[in-house]
């Protein structure tokens, strides 16, 4: 079999297996498939706030296990931000290639901010989509809910910040690896809290965070670290 300069017998078995199915394949082929969703701005119901009663004058203090004890003050109030998701990938297998793309949406929170001179953990309390799991059907993306979040970073590594939904509800947690249970009464350092809400993070976690501890009247009331060492509102 004589080939043509330059094509060698796998370039001519890939060339000829595009040429099934009427002809090579079309020019500028880029694995991208056309046509997906992006979806408008999904708002927040400020209002699911209620649990954190700060605004931009607010100082929070929690005290250890030690009696040390640290605060966090505002750095400013509350504030919108909008980023964009991906809540569905589609793929199509076409003759040549796969071709991919992802259904967008732009998802709306609302949120707090608090820093410490005393300890290397910054706070970030609100509100925002509760996206768990990717979605394909239009009415669930347009309906999702609203979840209220703690975030909490360990000094300037991204890389360890922990995320918790404040949930009252097993199911607000949906398809997560985050563990709730319900207190009727919990004591932490002395201190006894009625109807808290506990959860802890995944296992495998390389946050420096292991549980979040949550009222509805007093919104954070405790962390507990990696280490064991509990923080508890003062």
């Amino acid at each position: 079999m004589r080939l043509l300069p330059g094509l060698t017998l796998v370039g001519l078995f890939s060339f000829s297996s595009c040429m099934n199915d009427g002809g090579p394949c079309e020019a500028g082929f880029d694995h991208k498939l056309y046509g997906c969703k992006t979806y408008p701005v999904l708002t927040v119901d400020t209002s699911m706030k209620d649990w954190f009663k700060f605004d931009s004058a607010a100082t929070f203090c929690m005290k250890n296990d030690s009696g040390r004890i640290h605060c966090w003050v505002a750095q400013g109030g509350w504030e919108f931000d909008t980023l964009l998701h991906d809540v569905y990938r589609r793929d199509d297998y076409q003759r040549c290639g796969i071709a991919t793309c992802h259904d967008e949406a732009y998802f709306q929170s609302y949120s707090i901010s608090f820093s410490s001179t005393e300890s290397p953990l910054s706070i970030r309390l609100g509100v925002k989509k509760n996206f768990t799991e990717e979605i394909s059907d239009s009415t669930a993306v347009m309906n999702l809910g609203d979840i209220r979040t703690v975030r909490i970073n360990y000094g300037l590594h991204s890389y360890k910040k922990a995320d918790f939904p404040a949930a009252e509800s097993l199911q607000q947690l949906g398809k997560t690896n985050y563990g709730f249970i319900a207190h009727s009464s919990l004591v932490l350092h002395g201190i006894s809290f009625s109807d808290v809400f506990e959860i802890t993070g995944p296992v495998d976690s390389p946050t420096e965070i292991q549980a979040c501890y949550f009222t509805k009247t007093q919104g954070l009331v405790g962390f507990k670290l990696q280490s064991g060492e509990l923080w508890r509102l003062d």
